[in-house]
């Protein structure tokens, strides 16, 4: 089994680019539109920083807020990545309904994928957004 999650990896990055970008886009893109290219480059790098930023949890790009409270691993693209990675995906072991109720939670190592995957594309895409913008 651990070797078909190994193996599933391969698809990751796609499953992260059409899951994840989406809400990241969303938050890293100011506010305020009438900003000059150098003035939204700016603001775009900042932002980029205080998200992945990991000391800071409130802020960190891989958690989520539900009513309030801080729920760690929960941001929304984390999720849609996670779950189409690790049960929708035809690649993966667990699309296979026989092996689904051998493994009562997450194992580490499907999250750790998961949140790699996320932060290595998101990183590198935001990084050449930001300069190209």
């Amino acid at each position: 089994m651990l070797h078909g999650l190994t193996n599933s990896r391969a698809r990751l990055i796609d499953n992260a680019e059409k899951e994840s970008l989406p809400y990241y886009l969303d938050v890293l893109e100011p506010q305020d539109k009438s900003l000059s290219a150098d003035d939204r480059k700016n603001y775009m790098m900042a932002r980029r920083t205080v998200m992945y930023n990991s000391d800071d949890i409130h802020t960190y790009f891989l958690h989520g807020h539900e009513d309030g409270l801080l729920v760690i691993f929960s941001h929304c693209g984390l999720k849609a990545v996670h779950t189409k990675q690790w049960y929708l995906d035809e690649s993966s072991p667990l699309y296979d309904e026989t092996l689904r109720p051998l493994l009562t939670t997450t194992t580490t190592p499907m999250l750790s994928m998961s949140a790699v995957g996320v932060r290595d594309l998101s990183y590198s895409y935001l990084h050449v957004l930001t300069v190209l913008r």
